[in-house]
């Protein structure tokens, strides 16, 4: 049996992730947690402020910025 604690591999979809993650991102693991919602009937615009704040509230502020630039905030 192998250990896995040293593991960097990612469990998820290469189309999904083209870099190596730690095996448990606890911002993939929060990401993950956020329960499923039904398809929102938003504009594209609408649904990307939306995903500003997630990416604020994982830490992701590199994101929000470049979510920021491109809505024009």
């Amino acid at each position: 049996m192998s250990d896995k604690s040293n593991d960097t591999s990612t469990p998820y979809p290469a189309s999904l992730c083209s870099f190596p993650l730690p095996n448990r991102d606890p911002r993939m693991v929060a990401a993950e947690s956020i329960p499923k919602q039904p398809q929102a009937q938003y504009s594209t615009k609408e649904q990307l402020v939306i995903l500003k704040v997630a990416a604020n509230r994982l830490g992701l502020y590199d994101a929000s910025d470049f979510l920021d630039r491109f809505l024009g905030h």
